[in-house]
Protein backbone atom coordinates (compact mmCIF):
# COMPACT_ATOMS: atom_id res chain seq x y z
CA UNK A 1 0.00 0.00 0.00
CA UNK A 2 1.27 3.45 -0.90
CA UNK A 3 1.20 5.91 1.99
CA UNK A 4 -0.64 9.22 1.71
CA UNK A 5 1.64 12.23 1.34
CA UNK A 6 1.14 14.89 4.01
CA UNK A 7 1.56 18.44 2.74
CA UNK A 8 0.86 20.19 6.05
CA UNK A 9 0.01 19.34 9.67
CA UNK A 10 -1.02 22.06 12.14
CA UNK A 11 -2.38 22.26 15.66
CA UNK A 12 -4.57 25.23 16.53
CA UNK A 13 -7.43 26.30 18.74
CA UNK A 14 -10.08 26.24 16.02
CA UNK A 15 -10.60 25.58 12.30
CA UNK A 16 -13.21 27.50 10.32
CA UNK A 17 -14.37 26.33 6.90
CA UNK A 18 -16.18 29.09 5.01
CA UNK A 19 -19.45 27.62 3.73
CA UNK A 20 -19.55 29.15 0.26
CA UNK A 21 -15.91 29.02 -0.85
CA UNK A 22 -14.76 26.09 1.36
CA UNK A 23 -11.67 28.18 2.23
CA UNK A 24 -10.09 27.26 5.56
CA UNK A 25 -8.94 29.56 8.37
CA UNK A 26 -6.75 28.20 11.15
CA UNK A 27 -7.39 30.21 14.31
CA UNK A 28 -4.56 30.59 16.83
CA UNK A 29 -2.01 28.08 15.58
CA UNK A 30 0.50 27.54 18.34
CA UNK A 31 3.65 25.81 19.53
CA UNK A 32 2.99 26.68 23.19
CA UNK A 33 -0.30 26.03 24.98
CA UNK A 34 -0.89 27.68 28.37
CA UNK A 35 -3.09 26.05 31.00
CA UNK A 36 -4.00 27.06 34.55
CA UNK A 37 -3.09 23.87 36.49
CA UNK A 38 -1.83 20.30 36.01
CA UNK A 39 -3.42 18.04 35.25
CA UNK A 40 -5.19 20.52 33.02
CA UNK A 41 -8.89 21.00 32.68
CA UNK A 42 -10.38 19.67 29.43
CA UNK A 43 -8.91 21.53 26.46
CA UNK A 44 -10.35 22.05 22.98
CA UNK A 45 -7.83 21.85 20.14
CA UNK A 46 -8.00 21.15 16.44
CA UNK A 47 -5.67 19.25 14.15
CA UNK A 48 -5.61 20.30 10.51
CA UNK A 49 -3.86 18.19 7.90
CA UNK A 50 -3.65 18.38 4.12
CA UNK A 51 -2.85 15.15 2.27
CA UNK A 52 -2.68 13.75 -1.21
CA UNK A 53 -1.89 10.42 -2.86
CA UNK A 54 -4.25 8.36 -0.70
CA UNK A 55 -6.16 5.46 -2.22
CA UNK A 56 -9.60 4.42 -0.99
CA UNK A 57 -10.52 4.60 2.69
CA UNK A 58 -7.38 4.80 4.81
CA UNK A 59 -7.17 4.21 8.58
CA UNK A 60 -5.46 7.26 10.08
CA UNK A 61 -4.12 6.78 13.60
CA UNK A 62 -3.94 10.00 15.63
CA UNK A 63 -1.81 9.68 18.77
CA UNK A 64 -0.62 12.28 21.26
CA UNK A 65 2.45 11.43 23.34
CA UNK A 66 3.97 13.18 26.32
CA UNK A 67 7.52 13.25 24.98
CA UNK A 68 9.42 13.01 28.28
CA UNK A 69 7.70 9.84 29.49
CA UNK A 70 6.47 8.50 26.16
CA UNK A 71 3.02 8.16 27.71
CA UNK A 72 0.01 8.24 25.40
CA UNK A 73 -2.62 10.79 26.41
CA UNK A 74 -4.81 10.30 23.32
CA UNK A 75 -5.19 7.62 20.63
CA UNK A 76 -7.90 7.32 18.01
CA UNK A 77 -8.23 5.84 14.55
CA UNK A 78 -10.40 7.55 11.95
CA UNK A 79 -11.23 6.06 8.57
CA UNK A 80 -10.52 8.74 6.00
CA UNK A 81 -11.88 8.49 2.41
CA UNK A 82 -9.56 9.57 -0.40
CA UNK A 83 -11.89 10.12 -3.35
CA UNK A 84 -9.12 10.90 -5.81
CA UNK A 85 -5.38 10.40 -5.14
CA UNK A 86 -4.48 13.52 -7.15
CA UNK A 87 -6.64 15.91 -5.09
CA UNK A 88 -5.52 17.57 -1.86
CA UNK A 89 -7.75 16.28 0.95
CA UNK A 90 -8.30 17.99 4.31
CA UNK A 91 -8.52 16.25 7.64
CA UNK A 92 -9.95 18.33 10.48
CA UNK A 93 -9.96 16.57 13.82
CA UNK A 94 -11.39 18.39 16.84
CA UNK A 95 -10.22 17.32 20.29
CA UNK A 96 -12.97 18.26 22.74
CA UNK A 97 -11.83 16.77 26.04
CA UNK A 98 -8.03 16.68 26.06
CA UNK A 99 -6.27 16.92 29.44
CA UNK A 100 -2.52 17.40 29.83
CA UNK A 101 -1.10 15.61 32.89
CA UNK A 102 2.10 17.69 33.18
CA UNK A 103 3.98 20.62 31.73
CA UNK A 104 6.27 19.59 28.88
CA UNK A 105 6.48 18.75 25.20
CA UNK A 106 3.76 16.79 23.45
CA UNK A 107 3.89 15.22 20.00
CA UNK A 108 0.96 14.52 17.71
CA UNK A 109 1.66 11.61 15.40
CA UNK A 110 -0.35 10.75 12.31
CA UNK A 111 0.17 7.21 11.05
CA UNK A 112 -1.51 4.63 8.88
CA UNK A 113 -1.12 0.92 9.52
CA UNK A 114 1.47 1.87 12.18
CA UNK A 115 3.64 3.71 9.64
CA UNK A 116 4.39 7.34 10.46
CA UNK A 117 3.23 9.82 7.83
CA UNK A 118 3.55 13.09 9.80
CA UNK A 119 4.10 14.58 13.22
CA UNK A 120 4.11 17.93 14.96
CA UNK A 121 4.82 18.97 18.52
CA UNK A 122 3.96 21.68 21.01
CA UNK A 123 4.73 22.64 24.60
CA UNK A 124 2.25 22.90 27.43
CA UNK A 125 3.14 25.28 30.26
CA UNK A 126 1.47 26.87 33.27
CA UNK A 127 -0.20 30.16 32.38
CA UNK A 128 2.05 32.10 34.77
CA UNK A 129 5.26 30.67 33.15
CA UNK A 130 6.90 32.32 30.19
Amino acid sequence: MELPTVRGLYVCEHVIVEAETRNVSLINTFTTKKVDVFPSAAQRLSLFCTMTNGHGTVPLEITIFEMRSGGVIFARTVHFPFEDPVLVHRLIYRFTDLSFPDAGEYEIILATNRELIASTWFRVIARNDR
